[in-house]
């Protein structure tokens, strides 16, 4: 039998000590954009219609647009929208400037959950945004679109284009890319910046994204892990990501969806657990922390367990506790009257409530609102099931870790995250699969 002496035995405790104190070491990664979609998904946005825009309305955002000059006069129908690259930025000018008051910066804040921190934003306004237009070429009998790729508001020194269209069996293609300027601001600089464009039609409709991401490098041990970061590919400031270990996936592998490490979410890289802290976009890296028990936390994030919550109904003023639906599948959504993708959710949500097994099914929304219009719209709409108001005195939304709406979980019987962003025919299908058990 081998004996260790108490010297052998310290000093392996002392290199172990080392050793775990080497793991639990911050990761600052400087990131490199990429053009194209890599391993990811891509997403979509509207275009919007700024013709449909009230300048004497209440909205803070209706105040921030621009005009703009060269549109072709053998257009109809022409539409005009300004895409915003980045939302912090882009509000926090226009608060500078006097577009809107600060009550309503602070409600664009809330509402958007915009940063506190605005010693990373521009006192000076920068072209953080570009301009588009679209109509009916009569010259040519189609559609056409114009981007203002200089950024000058002028689109007489633009040449017009014929949009593709999204094909449902290969959303990924595209034929030719648009390259936009604008502007960043970046280590205390404003930066010049560029990045690819595309604009699609789907329907009677417009839609773009910018097919671009970024990647990071983790060296640990004498391993190297090779990630790729998305901002979703519709607004390049990287508010939101999503974070794939590239190690994982084969070669032209598309991610999918319970691969996606977002925002507070762990991944596990060399044997350690990392916590996604996001981009940070003023110093241009991706950040991670250790995680020591991951086991203990509550996320988000599909195996995890779900915080729990102790509230009040906000129709019935009822208590409400997660705990009460231990035993059943429960949907939690969160989402605002004022957030046009959560609204457009409820009809198919109120149609699948309808048809669940209440014994064993239960749908929750989590709402930030104002109580006037959450009322107002409950009662309009006959929203069924139970909400729970997030304000001021609890901060419910701020206790969960998401970044943008709409946003759901779908949790299991125990409280544990099964799903997460279903919606649509997902939702049902998944919903259908589990009433079948």
């Amino acid at each position: 039998m081998k004996t260790v002496s108490l010297f052998q035995f310290l000093i392996s405790v002392i290199l172990y000590s080392c050793h775990q104190t080497e793991k639990a070491t911050p990761a600052t990664l400087p990131l490199t954009l990429v053009d194209g979609y890599g391993p990811f998904n891509p997403g979509f946005s509207k275009l919007g219609n700024e013709r449909q825009t009230n300048p004497d309305a209440q909205e803070p955002w209706r105040k921030m647009c621009l005009n703009v000059r060269g549109i072709p006069a053998d257009w109809s129908n022409v539409d005009k929208a300004m895409i915003w690259l980045n939302t912090n930025q882009l509000v926090y000018q226009n608060f500078i400037q006097g577009t809107f008051t600060k009550s309503q910066y602070n409600e664009c804040r809330k509402y958007w959950k915009l940063t506190a921190d605005t010693s990373q934003l521009s006192r000076k306004p920068i072209k953080c945004y570009v301009y588009t237009l679209r109509g009916f070429d009569e010259q040519a009998g189609k559609w056409a679109v114009l981007i203002d790729t200089n950024n000058n508001l002028d689109f007489s020194d633009e040449t017009a284009f014929y949009p593709e269209v999204i094909q449902g069996n290969n959303p990924y293609s595209y034929k030719k890319l648009t390259l936009v300027n604008y502007e960043i601001y970046r280590k205390g600089k404003i930066l010049k910046a560029s990045l690819p464009m595309l604009v699609k039609t789907f329907g009677s409709d417009f839609f773009y994204n910018f097919p671009q991401y970024a990647q990071a490098t983790l060296k640990h041990g004498g391993n190297t892990y090779n990630l790729a970061v998305s901002f979703g590919f519709t607004r390049p400031d990287f508010d939101i990501i999503g974070l794939a270990d590239l190690s994982s996936l084969y070669k032209n592998e598309r991610l999918s969806e319970d691969k996606l490490i977002e925002i507070n979410e762990n991944v596990r890289l060399d044997g350690i657990t990392y916590k996604n802290k996001g981009v940070d976009f003023y110093n241009n890296v991706l950040r991670l922390d250790p995680v020591i028990d991951d086991k203990k936390e509550y996320s988000l994030q599909v195996g995890y367990p779900f915080r729990p919550f102790a509230e009040q109904e906000f129709t019935s003023r009822r208590p409400i506790a997660l705990a009460d639906f231990k035993g059943k599948y429960v949907y939690v959504d969160f989402w605002g009257t004022w957030c046009k993708g959560c609204v457009d959710d409820i009809p198919n949500l109120k149609k699948l409530y309808a048809g669940l097994d209440k014994n064993r099914f239960e749908f929750i929304g989590i709402v930030q609102d104002s109580p006037e219009r959450l009322t107002k719209f409950i009662k309009k709409q006959d929203v069924q099931w139970p909400q729970i108001l997030s304000d001021e005195a609890n901060k419910l939304v701020e206790s969960y870790p998401f970044t943008g709406y709409p946003t759901s979980v779908l949790l299991d019987k125990n409280g544990l995250v099964l799903a997460r962003d279903l919606r649509g025919n997902e939702l049902r299908d998944k919903l259908k699969e589990l009433s079948a058990e």
